[in-house]
């Protein structure tokens, strides 16, 4: 039983929560660039899960598509690539990229195998999905590591933000792809804004970035539940509000600093 919980802890080392807290906290609290082309490649990544695991449809253990099994462990929908894999090695791949640091190649390495092993663990996926899912990662992170250190300080055009948006919806189509592409919208198109009008600069010692941090996920966190409770309304609803969650992400919750003076 301790082990299962253990392993149950790692596997949240791999969920679109932590890594999407880790995105967020880097982009306001570290380095506004990183984050944001670590938000990029995060959502790019996801995108590229769903669609793959709707064109190859492929079952979970069990030869049958599992509902969720529980509050921890997100085990819904086709098995083929791994989610979790594919979104902790594309992440920490990114950011092993572009520090170029041994120790962070070590982690990246350290947390894509942890978070596949606890997959496995769990019997949420074959072996196969999470190696399908490291693949699949670490490709998504080389691309955008590579297109990092040509635009660091740069962020996707305004005027290609939608039309990016809009071509996520092209392919096939389920609940997390509407988000995805939606979240993509409202990030992307905050992101565009913020250097300018909601400039960040890091905070001062470890006590200001908890401060910054905590109270920015505790607004996204509040909003992403009403969100997800509007959500059932429809995909045009759905789509609306992860567009709004992400602007809120990477605009308002700058704004919000710079008026407070955080």
């Amino acid at each position: 039983m301790i082990v299962t919980w253990l392993v149950i802890a790692v596997t949240m080392l791999g969920s679109k929560v932590f890594l999407v807290a880790v995105v967020l906290v880097t982009y306001w609290c570290i380095d506004a660039d990183a984050g944001y082309w670590a938000g990029i490649s995060y959502l790019s990544s996801m995108w590229l899960n769903s669609v793959l695991k709707l064109t190859f449809r492929l079952p979970r253990p069990g030869d049958q598509v599992r509902p969720g099994s529980g509050w921890f462990i997100d085990a819904e929908g086709y098995g083929f690539p791994s989610g979790h894999t594919q979104g902790t090695a594309t992440t920490w791949g990114f950011f092993a990229g572009i520090s170029q640091s041994e120790r962070m190649l070590r982690l990246a390495l350290f947390l894509t195998v942890a978070v596949a092993v606890s997959r496995v663990y769990l019997k949420a996926h074959f072996i196969s999905d999470c190696v399908g899912g490291a693949a699949a990662g670490w490709a998504v992170a080389a691309v955008f590591v590579a297109v990092y250190r040509v635009w660091h300080d740069r962020r996707v055009p305004l005027a290609a933000v939608v039309p990016l948006s809009l071509l996520m919806l092209l392919g096939p189509l389920d609940e997390a792809v509407v988000k995805s592409s939606g979240f993509f919208a409202g990030f992307a198109g905050g992101a565009a804004f913020q250097p300018r009008v909601a400039p960040l600069r890091r905070p001062d010692g470890w006590s200001g970035g908890m401060a910054r941090a905590f109270m920015g996920l505790l607004l996204i966190v509040g909003l992403w539940l009403i969100v997800e409770r509007v959500g059932g309304l429809g995909p045009g609803v759905q789509w609306v509000g992860h567009a709004v969650l992400g602007a809120v992400a990477s605009l308002g919750v700058p704004a919000a600093f710079v008026r407070l003076g955080r």
